[in-house]
């Protein structure tokens, strides 16, 4: 797999058409980025990559454009073409490779769907929500499920499975395997992304149950499956590249990194700037303002002291090499230390264990083998 040397999440809008229970991205800010607006914010990043304290990225290099929202199916279709447009004009005379993709709920009429499908191809992941109440529209959750059930099947039928996205908290965690398997059953690669801390209130899991859960649920995963899951398999690839290689992978991306700073940045819609779209939901350290042309490089430098300083349990783990600190959000939202430890310390070191029992029976060679055929992600977040 290749990592792309940069990415920049961009939230156009913190505008949905549904009402999700914990939703970070609810703002007063009612409107969208314009083309005019990006095309200026997008001019002023590239300046800042260009300064030699943003730390090595250069040009002819890879940039990985996520679309964030809000709801991106709330922008009229022909403003959409003209923003996305913009991104890949502007950032493809920088980078030699400009790859774009984006997350909607699928809530939307299908001409706004099949527009997103034109503009993105098979780069495009949703959100599911097959069991809890905590996906709604119109405070609905079994409505939800039927109108995104409406919009796959749609794009089934044109030889497309978006990649499902299901936030796991306390209440989720229990159905964790049986989301997994319908994933499997659809071919539907997947994500399961940690609920975190951002706008609204939340209900984390019991580190010990999530560490349990995630680690039978890898182990099951593993030379079993025809989809790729994450983080599954972004630590599958880590840990093949430490044993073949003995240095691991050099960018890792999200949520595997402690150079973040150096390898992301988000766009807010009102031109707010963050490490990352966690940190925006957040509002935790932001860097500046990309329309008003402003940016903390002191601000921006502690947080790039992460790299290479962990916390001591992080940097005497056997598993540091590939995981690298896990999230740089996470931990210093946990802990308020630069060098602090993600909660989910324990979940990654039970995929890691199970990982290496995996390479251990069958061999990396083997292993390795089995995970590219797999049916992966293409681009959605």
């Amino acid at each position: 797999m290749v990592r792309p040397s940069f990415t920049l999440h961009v939230r156009l809008t913190r505008r949905c058409n549904a009402d999700c229970a914990y939703c970070s991205s609810r703002s007063d800010h009612k409107g969208y980025m314009t083309a005019s607006e990006y095309r200026r914010s997008a001019k002023y990043i590239l300046e800042l990559l260009e300064n030699p304290s943003f730390g090595g990225i250069h040009r002819n290099g890879q940039i990985h454009i996520q679309y964030i929202g809000g709801e991106i199916l709330t922008i009229p279709k022909r403003q959409l073409r003209e923003i996305v447009t913009v991104g890949r004009e502007v950032f493809s005379g920088y980078f030699s490779h400009v790859v774009d993709g984006t997350q909607s709920n699928l809530v939307g009429p299908p001409d706004r769907i099949s527009n997103l499908q034109a503009l993105f191809g098979k780069r495009i992941s949703t959100s599911i929500d097959s069991f809890g109440n905590k996906r709604t529209l119109n405070g609905s959750a079994e409505l939800y499920r039927k109108t995104i059930r409406i919009s796959l099947d749609s794009l089934k039928r044109r030889s497309f499975n978006p990649a499902a996205i299901v936030v796991v908290d306390r209440d989720s965690l229990p159905y964790l395997s049986s989301e997994i398997a319908i994933s499997e059953e659809a071919g539907r690669p997947m994500r399961l992304r940690p609920v975190f801390h951002g706008g609204s209130p939340i209900s984390p899991a019991e580190p010990g149950a999530m560490a349990e859960s995630f680690g039978k649920a890898c182990s099951s995963w593993l030379m079993n499956s025809r989809i790729s899951v994450d983080p599954f398999m972004q630590l599958l690839l880590l840990r093949l590249a430490e044993v073949d290689g003995g240095t691991g992978t050099q960018s890792s991306g999200c949520p595997f990194s402690d150079n973040c700073a150096h390898e992301s940045l988000n766009l807010d819609p009102d031109g707010s700037l963050y490490v990352c779209l966690d940190m925006a939901d957040a509002g935790l350290l932001p860097l500046g303002n990309a329309l008003a042309r402003e940016f903390d490089w002191g601000m921006h430098q502690g947080i790039a002291k992460r790299y290479g300083n962990l916390h001591p349990d992080c940097q005497a783990c056997q598993w540091r090499v590939s995981c690298r600190g896990g999230c740089t959000m996470e931990a210093i939202q946990h802990s308020g230390q630069i060098d602090g430890k993600t909660p989910l310390c324990g979940t990654w070191q039970s995929c890691f264990s199970a990982i290496d029992d995996a390479i251990a029976r069958h061999g990396p060679a083997n292993v390795r083998a089995w995970s590219e055929g797999l049916v992966g992600m293409e681009g959605g977040i």
